[in-house]
């Protein structure tokens, strides 16, 4: 079962602004749901996900196994650590940071590559730093939604809607130093 709601996910992938043999990263992948869609967009595209839990790393495997994908790889362990020894993103989705957001903007900065990326955060906490981190001169086209999506359920013989959590989505380009 995907984590992020389809509305969601889609409003993400539109942010990400893939485009053919992009190198996506999914950091926090969780299910898989974000990454696994982009390789079903762009199936040029080739995505790391990047899992701290064993049980979501077998669930994102059996997930692009049922949807017969390609061009992925699975990394279990923490981010940003387990980032060494992949190549350089072109697209970047952090769906989770285990409190880690500071190091993992550190560690693309450090790249030295253009990049989009894209937040999406649950707590004002998590919403606020990649606020003011992809508010900073290192990036551009900076934009930020929160999104609330409703959904209808009976309440005896009437349809009442009932919200879910509202999600931040928080996205920008990753400058290269001589664009500064």
């Amino acid at each position: 079962m995907p984590i992020t709601k389809a509305e969601v996910r889609a409003v993400i992938l539109s942010k990400l602004q893939l485009k053919d043999h992009a190198i996506v990263w999914d950091v926090g992948a969780g299910s898989g749901s974000v990454g696994l869609e982009a390789l079903c967009l762009v199936d040029s595209a080739q995505l790391f996900a990047f899992e701290k839990q064993a049980n979501a790393c077998a669930l994102i495997e059996a997930n692009a196994r049922r949807l017969k994908l390609r061009n992925y790889e699975v990394i279990e362990g923490f981010a940003p650590e387990s980032f060494s020894g992949y190549p350089s993103p072109s697209h970047v989705f952090i769906g989770g940071s285990s409190g880690a957001l500071d190091a993992i903007f550190a560690s693309l900065k450090e790249r030295k590559h253009k990049m989009r990326i894209v937040v999406s955060a649950t707590t004002l906490q998590s919403a606020y730093k990649a606020q003011q981190e992809l508010q900073s001169d290192a990036y551009c086209n900076f934009e930020m939604q929160v999104m609330t999506v409703s959904r209808a359920h009976k309440l005896g013989t009437y349809t009442i809607m009932q919200g879910e959590n509202p999600v931040y989505i928080i996205s920008a380009d990753l400058r290269l130093e001589e664009e500064l």
